[in-house]
């Protein structure tokens, strides 16, 4: 009957080579504390820089649409993506636009 002793006992094996702490509770089972472990491992990205940003993504001013960087024409709707900007607020513009649709400045 030992083994039912073990199966309803509350010492849960305790076997050799566990640590406990001041309450009894068992080490393995705490949370992560960053104070527990060595500092000093290298991280991966540990510093700005360690990877070249990419360039942002051009989005479509049409269809919204996100494309690479460099890309001339929508990939989605083929809407020009070498657009205009308006001298008041840097909105980018149409092509045939008469006007700025954030500010209302008259495209040149």
């Amino acid at each position: 009957m030992g083994f039912l002793r073990k199966i309803f006992s509350n010492d849960h094996g305790r076997g050799h080579g566990q640590e406990y702490d001041q309450w009894g509770r068992n080490k393995h089972h705490r949370r992560y504390r960053p104070e527990d472990h060595d500092d000093t491992r290298e991280r991966w990205g540990g510093h700005a820089g360690s990877i070249p940003a990419l360039p942002p993504d051009s989005i479509c001013p049409l269809c919204r649409k996100s494309n690479p960087p460099g890309t001339r024409a929508c990939k989605q709707c083929g809407t020009a993506l070498d657009l205009q900007k308006c001298a008041r607020c840097s909105a980018a513009l149409l092509r045939g636009a008469a006007f700025c649709v954030r500010c209302g400045q008259r495209a040149d």
